[in-house]
């Protein structure tokens, strides 16, 4: 996504045959070096937002995120198609 951000993301339900297909742009934050720099802040408050509670043990979290070299992706829609019976 750093040489291309160009991306797609798909969702599809295929109970109810309904799919969607965004064509997107990515955007990646700097790979975070563990606790207090921006990316590993924006981690924390990603994990809490999905889980819905706070991890049980930030300092681990925040060392696992940088060992893992982890990022933000966040993806911007540029158009949609799909149907949604």
């Amino acid at each position: 996504m750093r040489r291309d951000p160009r991306v797609v993301l798909h969702i599809s339900k295929p109970a109810t045959w309904s799919d969607l297909s965004f064509d997107c742009t990515a955007e990646l934050s700097t790979v975070t070096r563990g606790r207090g720099d921006a990316t590993s802040d924006s981690l924390v408050a990603s994990y809490e937002e999905v889980a819905g509670k706070p991890h049980p043990d930030w300092d681990e979290y925040r060392q696992a995120m940088a060992d893992e070299h982890g990022l933000i992706a966040r993806v911007i829609p540029q158009s949609v198609v799909g149907q949604i019976p």
